[in-house]
């Protein structure tokens, strides 16, 4: 496998955990994901370590109860991932977003956010 292959396959992992952990709601298995100096940037908003992404994603969980999240499509290059999603509430309200993520050392070292909150 070239190098640049395991580290897709690598990122693709962390992507996948990442994903099973909000999906499930595990807020402590989504924090596990991210370096402690992680940074989260949402459009007018900057979320520096993992306290204030951790407070950030109560905030997301709190106003997400309920929805039903699928990803629609991940794609990753390297230690680069892309992931586009919709979420669905039980009354049928779709909610749609985009991240892209910067992975080193098997956790998210950066994010970038653009979706409903």
């Amino acid at each position: 496998m070239a190098a640049d292959d395991t580290l897709t396959a690598q990122t693709e992992a962390v992507m996948i955990r990442n994903e099973a952990a909000f999906g499930r709601g595990d807020l402590d298995g989504v924090m596990a994901n991210y370096a402690e100096d992680a940074v989260l940037v949402r459009p007018g908003k900057v979320y520096r370590g993992r306290a204030e992404i951790r407070a950030m994603f109560e905030e997301v969980f709190a106003h997400f109860a309920g929805l039903t999240p699928q990803s629609n499509t991940m794609t990753v290059a390297g230690r680069l991932a892309l992931l586009t999603w919709t979420a669905t509430s039980p009354g049928g309200r779709v909610v749609q977003g985009v991240d892209s993520f910067v992975i080193e050392h098997d956790l998210i070292v950066a994010q970038s956010y653009v979706g409903a909150l």
